[in-house]
């Protein structure tokens, strides 16, 4: 993965969320799909350094709690903390067996997102002045 595409990938998952459905798409570690938009690995950043794989899905993490079976090695102190928080998250965590994860814009008033609304996410800071046409 180049420069460029860390960069989108970035900027994308800081602009958007995962509404869960069935977790089929959402990644457990990775994606943003806490109730607060966030992902478990910036909420415990400590316990997810000992993840080794960070590719499960949300649904195949909370299938018999394999995403423990993710966490190698002696976990520090602060790491426990945050397994224990993560614990609670994933007992309060309702799939909907039918319905498909949907990505989610943050930072837009429109919610759900879209090919057109990723285009316009990308141009929503420039700012246009009134000398910008001679340069």
């Amino acid at each position: 993965m180049d420069n460029t595409e860390k960069a989108v990938r970035m900027m994308f998952s800081a602009a958007s969320a995962i509404s869960l459905g069935d977790g089929e798409s959402a990644r457990f570690w990775i994606d943003n799909w806490l109730p607060d938009g966030r992902s478990l690995a910036s909420m415990a950043p400590a316990l997810f350094s000992f993840v080794k794989d960070s590719g499960c899905s949300v649904r195949e993490a909370l299938q018999n709690q394999s995403w423990i079976r993710d966490i190698s090695g002696g976990v520090s102190v602060q790491a426990l903390a945050q397994y224990l928080t993560v614990w609670d998250i994933t007992q309060e965590t309702i799939l909907r067996s039918g319905s498909r994860d949907c990505a989610l814009w943050k930072l837009m008033k429109e919610r759900e997102f879209s090919v057109s609304s990723a285009y316009r996410m990308m141009f929503m800071a420039n700012i246009c002045f009134a000398c910008n046409k001679p340069i």
